[in-house]
């Protein structure tokens, strides 16, 4: 299930949350170690959450950091695997000779690899993005 949330949405659900346990957005800011301030210019989008304040949030509202990253829309949802695509998968296989489970390897492994390659350009580009 995707819990990533839209801005709005994300933003409305946290000042709900925040006045729901704190009773005002005041008394929350002094529990999660902020200022109302930094508080208030997130829930109004005026400011968008740092990983630090959604770490320090996170807890307060029974969440792991990670759970309160995707809310945030800050990291991916986990994937999500479609048993039936591999089961129908591996039912194909089945009827597969020796020199066709050879070819499905091969391109297995070719596509893992350029996978790998994908991931390392990725991650280049974006050590070469934070340095500019």
């Amino acid at each position: 299930m995707n819990t990533n949330l839209n801005k709005r949405d994300f933003t409305r659900w946290l000042e709900e949350e925040l006045r729901a346990r704190f009773r005002s957005i005041a008394n929350a800011a002094v529990v999660v170690g902020t200022t109302h301030t930094t508080l208030y210019d997130i829930i109004n989008g005026n400011r968008e959450p740092s990983f630090d304040i959604l770490a320090q949030i996170a807890p307060h509202l029974d969440l792991s950091a990670v759970e309160m990253f995707r809310k945030a829309d800050k990291i991916k949802p986990p994937p999500v695997h479609d048993n039936r695509l591999v089961n129908e998968i591996l039912f194909d296989l089945e009827d597969l000779d020796d020199a066709g489970l050879e070819a499905v390897k091969t391109y297995i492994d070719f596509v893992r690899f350029d996978l790998g390659k994908q991931k390392k350009t990725r991650g280049t580009l974006a050590l070469i993005h934070s340095r500019n």
